[in-house]
């Protein structure tokens, strides 16, 4: 028989990073610096009724941005 006493087991509560994309919108500015600082400004996360309530404190924390050929 062995001596060991069995682990009592716990109780552990799981949380996830979702990743995903935003389109934010089109901006005029000279640099690409510039237009992903006027981008953030503008950048929002919003989710339906539903899905709200499977994500706690949404919001953008990268931005990036490619220039729009005329």
């Amino acid at each position: 028989m062995s001596t060991e006493k069995r682990k009592k087991s716990k109780r552990w509560r799981i949380y996830g990073r979702v990743v995903g994309s935003t389109y934010v919108g089109e901006v005029e500015a000279a640099t690409k610096k510039e237009a992903l600082e006027k981008g953030q400004d503008e950048a929002h996360v919003s989710f339906c009724h539903q899905c709200s309530s499977g994500c706690e404190d949404p919001e953008v924390e990268v931005t990036d941005a490619e220039e729009v050929e005329s």
